[in-house]
């Protein structure tokens, strides 16, 4: 590796940031220069070979060289847990991340359970269990934390998985599909929870790419006996599977409380997540806080 390439690299990316940072909240930065990030993701393709990076609250996430999108975004601007983290990640908790990627919410949530608790965290692309073992061992969360390399669906056996992870930017899509990509191991929450005789879940974390009813109709034992916390990715799936979703958790006894931006918790409901009105009206990819009803 060209370490003085990849350290001139890095000073002008703390520059950039610096500026980046001065800049918010008053003019946009790209209306004040040319918006350096495009090259910056060039550079990093050339001499990035995988490492850590901070990701606030003093924890790390482990970055591969064949960078995606959400890669490039962590190295370049940085990142930091959703504060919701907080609210639904309690101390002693059993959770599940299913579509750990890299590391946004293994993290975090381990952190918040602490060694009373305990993350499940499903990833079947490789390069990215590989990826979040080496950030829970950074992190010291090797007792806490088990990676899963399998992906979560509505049947245990195997199934096509689309993976594309671009190196340069061209995005990444990890996904099950109907034909195509490689194979790979699935199992139903139901199944994971019976075979590890887990008598308690208190939170699901689902971003899998459109696949999220799939999951959801794999766990209908466990969402009815253990009502776990929610906070499902919203975006990807099409209307049918929308309905279909809002249909499963509402007929389980959950009430959809709102949709995490930016920081804050935006107040909807399931008509408006079915007919995507309201705040769903502008189709964007947003995760989704879902609570058992008292």
């Amino acid at each position: 590796m060209a370490f003085d390439t990849l350290r001139k690299l890095f000073k002008e990316i703390g520059r950039y940031r610096v500026t980046r940072d001065k800049w918010r909240g008053r003019l946009r930065l790209r209306h004040l220069l040319s918006d350096p990030r495009d090259e910056f993701a060039r550079r990093l393709a050339a001499d990035w070979r995988g490492g850590y990076v901070p990701y606030g609250g003093g924890l790390w996430l482990y970055i591969p060289a064949d960078l995606d999108r959400q890669g490039q975004r962590l190295v370049i601007d940085g990142g930091v847990p959703d504060p919701v983290t907080a609210l639904v990640a309690r101390p002693g908790d059993v959770a599940v991340d299913i579509g750990g990627n890299l590391g946004e919410w293994m993290a975090p949530l381990a952190a918040a359970v602490g060694q009373e608790g305990r993350v499940y965290a499903f990833e079947p692309v490789p390069v990215l269990a590989d990826a979040l073992v080496k950030t829970a061992r950074l992190n010291g969360h090797g007792a806490t934390v088990e990676i899963v390399r399998s992906a979560v669906a509505d049947a245990t056996g195997e199934a096509p998985f689309n993976v594309t992870m671009a190196a340069g930017g061209d995005g990444a899509l990890s996904g099950l599909s109907s034909v195509g990509g490689a194979t790979v191991p699935t199992i139903t929450l139901d199944d994971f929870m019976a075979e590890r005789g887990l008598g308690r879940l208190d939170l699901i974390k689902i971003d899998v790419e459109g696949a999220e009813r799939r999951v959801l109709e794999g766990a209908r034992r466990t969402l009815e006996t253990c009502k776990p916390r929610l906070v499902f990715e919203s975006g990807h799936e099409s209307a049918g599977d929308r309905a279909a979703i809002a249909d499963l958790l509402d007929g389980a006894g959950y009430d959809l409380v709102g949709l995490l931006l930016d920081g804050v918790i935006v107040d909807c409901g399931w008509p408006d997540f079915r007919a995507a009105t309201g705040a769903f009206a502008d189709g964007q990819t947003r995760n989704l806080l879902a609570l058992p009803r008292s």
